[in-house]
């Protein structure tokens, strides 16, 4: 089961319905047994916001679907029906990239947006499960800092920042073994998961997480 990165989810309509699309029984089950999901679709709608990604958007295309996607066409309460498979494999099989240019959230769900070079190809991924990915992640050079920057989240969200400091000296030695653009991109990842660490418990704090980690 994916972690939410601390992104402080409270289970309401529009998170249940992005979930029932990307999650197994089992979770569902927890979702539908929640009595939270009973707000009124009028209370949602006034909820919905559009928050500019201005960081991953500067990022570029660099983001690509995961073979488990789900891809809604707008975000809106209640959300709507997704892309069909028969779509989003095909994007998937053409290898897409997109840019993520806004986040969605209504009450504490959160969302993100994403569209290609083209502007043809568009649409709405929860956060709450592995939807995209950035291409960098498969770099067989940075896999040791993924690995080790994603312990680093862990731990925080099971034990604490402290604790995860602790992990910190290993990020920062992966980083120095990197070279060219790699270490640029190493470098980037490791002052962003710095400022996520600080900003925890902070309204927003979702924004910061890394590029390079963005939808794992």
């Amino acid at each position: 089961m994916k972690r939410k990165r601390n992104l402080y989810i409270i289970i309401s309509a529009i998170t249940l319905l992005f979930s029932l699309a990307g999650v197994g029984k089992e979770r569902a089950r927890v979702y539908a047994a929640n009595e939270a999901v009973q707000e009124s679709t009028s209370s949602e709608k006034e909820s919905l916001q559009i928050i500019p990604a201005k960081r991953l958007a500067k990022a570029g295309y660099i983001f690509r679907l995961t073979n488990d996607a789900v891809l809604f066409p707008n975000f809106t309460s209640p959300q709507g029906e997704p892309y069909s498979k028969k779509v989003v494999k095909k994007l998937i099989a053409q290898k897409v990239r997109f840019k993520v240019t806004e986040y969605g959230t209504a009450k504490t769900a959160i969302a993100a947006h994403i569209v290609d070079k083209s502007g043809k190809n568009q649409g709405w991924v929860s956060l709450d499960s592995n939807n995209i990915y950035n291409i960098n992640v498969k770099k067989k050079a940075l896999k040791p800092l993924v690995k080790a920057e994603m312990k680093v989240m862990d731990l925080f969200d099971e034990k604490g920042k402290q604790v995860a400091l602790k992990q910190m000296p290993q990020v920062e030695k992966d980083v120095k073994k990197l070279h060219g653009k790699n270490k640029k991109i190493g470098e980037t990842s490791v002052k962003q998961l710095r400022k996520w660490l600080d900003d925890q418990g902070i309204d927003g704090a979702y924004k910061e997480i890394p590029t390079l980690l963005f939808g794992l």
